[in-house]
């Protein structure tokens, strides 16, 4: 496979882990439990530092699923807690925040 073809892959790999960064430094910034459209147009809006004149950058299915993906690698590595079942009612939090909760 040539460097060319790999590009798209490459660029698809790389806004995953910084979009897996961004969730990370909001929830741990969180001092009550966000949604994951809360958790995704925040880590869009750190991402999207005013610059110049540029357009800020709306947030799309694409942002959202990603922060969700993120956020289930997180809920399965014990550093994220999942609270609610219900669509809609689904909240998450940074679990070392939890603790001060209490």
């Amino acid at each position: 496979m040539g460097e060319a073809e790999q590009l798209p892959r490459l660029r698809s790999s790389v806004f995953n882990q910084s979009i897996k960064t961004l969730v990370v430094q909001v929830l741990k910034q969180a001092t009550q439990p966000l949604s994951a459209n809360e958790i995704t147009e925040q880590a869009v809006s750190l991402d999207n530092q005013p610059q110049s004149n540029q357009e800020p950058i709306e947030v799309t299915a694409k942002h959202l699923k990603a922060a969700r993906n993120a956020l289930n690698f997180l809920i399965n590595d014990g550093v994220v807690n999942k609270i609610g079942s219900k669509r809609g009612e689904v909240k998450y939090l940074w679990a070392a925040n939890q603790q001060n909760l209490e």
